[in-house]
């Protein structure tokens, strides 16, 4: 059985009252909360009532109790605002807790369901299979809408390049293509916070022991970095004496691999930008350069993430702000890329649609279908 049973059971609330959680107290729900399709728990901003005790947060919801430690929810702090763990089935000595060391009520389902959950199952079957995805037979569709959101990252693109130098443009995407799917908002938010222009001084002096303790100082990764260069990543991140942009506690470690580490995304950043100088004087040619450095120096996973997410889009800008016929090559070479590595979304669109992308662009076709379509539930428009 699989965890959309749970999600259907409590979007629905197919429950019967009076409720109760694990521990004996008296549980009402006074809104189930808003799901959230993102990582961290599964419905936001619930209300329920616990005892004579209102209170305010979010809900997790699991088809076994056992699954809040396998999935290490007590060592995620954004798990910390979690007011009940909802799920299918329970063990007796299970007691959940945040990592901010809070205890979690537990509400056991299967003890209050309003129909038999065979009954249910059989429900969420029919209902699946009346979706538009369910008729889903034509790829074209979800390269037209991966068309929409290529075209969406290179306005991005056009516009920062607007109002900086390439190479800040390029710095500030390349940022966002290391933090992949976890991590993604931490490195926006360092790219913001310390631009290319605090950090070529530091390249300038061909400075790679400083601008890494720079980088994993002001995003606090460097309280997570272990390896021999610690002492002195310390010392000199001490020496600057500045404030940090983001808690340690920020970042997210569980399911990623320790190439796929932010600490190590963060050196090679470091490394990047003294290999390139952090500056332009042949884009086109330069270009070249950095795609083979970043072949050279990446896993192909991550260099064709980095390839199709910034590099060719940022070509394209390039070309198309000259008004050079070589813009519609780079389309073709976004047209025909293969798929990249799948992410929770394509996962979850490929198994809806039964159909498994031949084509990094139908990828992007799913990810603009669920997030305008699927994620919000609107089943009745969709482009399918």
């Amino acid at each position: 059985m699989r965890e959309n049973v749970l999600w259907y059971i409590w979007e629905n609330q197919l429950l019967t009252p009076p409720f109760s959680t694990k521990s004996g107290k008296s549980l009402e729900i006074l809104d189930k909360g808003i799901a959230n399709h993102e990582s961290g728990p599964d419905f936001k901003s619930a209300r329920l009532k616990i005892d004579d005790t209102i209170l305010e947060g979010d809900v997790e919801l699991d088809l076994h109790g056992r699954l809040w430690k396998e999935h290490r929810h007590s060592e995620d702090p954004r798990y910390n605002n979690v007011i009940l763990h909802v799920v299918l089935y329970s063990s007796s000595d299970y007691v959940p807790k945040t990592a901010a060391g809070r205890e979690v009520e537990v509400f056991e389902l299967i003890n209050f369901l309003s129909k038999p959950l065979e009954d249910l199952i059989d429900e969420l079957t029919a209902l699946s299979e009346s979706t538009p995805c369910q008729r889903f037979n034509d790829p074209t569709v979800l390269q037209h809408l991966g068309i929409r959101r290529v075209e969406a990252k290179i306005m991005q693109i056009k516009i920062r390049w607007n109002k900086e130098d390439p190479f800040s443009t390029l710095y500030y995407f390349l940022m966002e293509a290391l933090g992949y799917e976890k991590n993604r908002d931490n490195f926006r938010t360092l790219a913001t916070a310390v631009t290319l222009e605090k950090l070529r001084i530091f390249v300038k002096n061909n400075d790679s022991e400083g601008l890494t303790a720079y980088l994993l100082g002001k995003s606090s990764l460097i309280h997570w970095e272990h390896s021999d260069h610690r002492d002195t990543y310390l010392q000199l991140w001490h020496s600057y004496r500045e404030p940090p942009v983001l808690s340690m506690y920020d970042w997210q470690f569980y399911k990623v691999r320790p190439s796929h580490s932010p600490v190590q995304r963060i050196k090679w950043m470091a490394q990047f930008l003294i290999e390139t100088g952090a500056q332009f004087d042949n884009v086109v040619a330069e270009m070249e350069a950095i795609e083979q450095l970043i072949s050279n120096s990446m896993g192909k996973g991550m260099y064709d993430i980095i390839v199709f997410n910034v590099l060719l889009p940022f070509l394209y800008v390039y070309y198309d702000m000259r008004d050079d016929e070589n813009r519609y090559h780079v389309l073709d070479r976004l047209k025909s890329y293969p798929p990249l590595p799948s992410n929770r979304i394509t996962r979850y669109m490929s198994d809806k649609l039964r159909y498994h992308a031949t084509l990094e662009l139908e990828n992007q076709g799913m990810i603009y279908l669920y997030k305008n379509w699927c994620a919000i539930g609107d089943c009745d428009n969709c482009v399918l």
